[in-house]
């Protein structure tokens, strides 16, 4: 410990370990970094989606002067790198606020993106996870990205030639508070109820990411390597452990 003086950055910032846009921007389509949730674009973009959202007709536009704005566009927080991902035929409108965000997140994002593929069962597989885990609560969307990135690192790391890794050096929510989901209950029933929920849940997930794994790679032998990391990674316990974390 030392003592802190005045000046001394405490606290800099950071981008998220994983991120996830609450109900609303979600449904307003605010245009918002897929990765560090950073504004994408001027003020009166932003002005102009919530303009949108509120009005059934997709033309609208902020046309007149906005106190302060007035005809101005107002202040830019980040330029629109990347409208939406490279997967193939992807229409889901997400955002990116750099290259470094997008190059960081992408394939996290393709792992779960509804609209990454023209395969009618891969979207098949990650809408049934997605609908189920909006359903449940945030906590179960979030806990499938985190699975994702940890997927994606460990596979990053092998194509480093890094063959070998421990759950020690990747699992890293073990570093904070997590018990498991369905022991954060009051109840035996509601015990069994979280632990129905998770195993559901978690079926979904690893039948999404498995299914989406063509998306991401070419080869033959990569796809059996990526399909083997995320047997190894997704399994009800991990599951259950997230969620227990971001419950606490």
């Amino acid at each position: 410990t030392r003592d802190i003086l005045c000046g001394d950055v405490i606290v800099s910032e950071e981008h998220p370990i994983v991120s996830l846009l609450s109900s609303g921007n979600t449904n307003t389509n605010m245009h918002l970094c897929e990765n560090c949730l950073a504004p994408v674009g001027t003020l009166r973009d932003q002005l102009d989606v919530l303009a949108l959202s509120s009005v059934s007709s997709s033309s609208c536009k902020i046309k007149r002067g906005i106190p302060l704005l007035e005809a101005d566009n107002g202040p830019t927080f980040t330029s629109a790198c990347t409208t939406s991902c490279e997967s193939k035929s992807c229409s889901c409108g997400h955002r990116w606020c750099s290259t470094a965000c997008y190059d960081s997140n992408k394939h996290v994002h393709q792992m779960l993106c509804c609209g990454s593929s023209v395969d009618q069962k891969l979207k098949h597989q990650q809408r049934r996870f997605r609908h189920d885990a909006t359903q449940a609560g945030p906590q179960f969307l979030l806990a499938g990205k985190v699975v994702a990135s940890v997927v994606v690192a460990v596979w990053y790391d092998h194509k480093k030639g890094i063959d070998q890794w421990k759950d020690t050096d990747v699992f890293w929510w073990k570093e904070y508070s997590h018990p498991l989901y369905w022991d954060l209950s009051d109840d035996e029933d509601e015990e069994i109820t979280k632990k129905a929920l998770c195993t559901s849940s978690h079926l979904l997930l690893l039948e999404a990411l498995q299914a989406s794994v063509s998306d991401i790679v070419d080869s033959s032998d990569s796809c059996k390597l990526l399909h083997d990391i995320i047997e190894r990674v997704i399994t009800v316990t991990n599951f259950g452990e997230i969620l227990g974390m971001l419950q606490c």
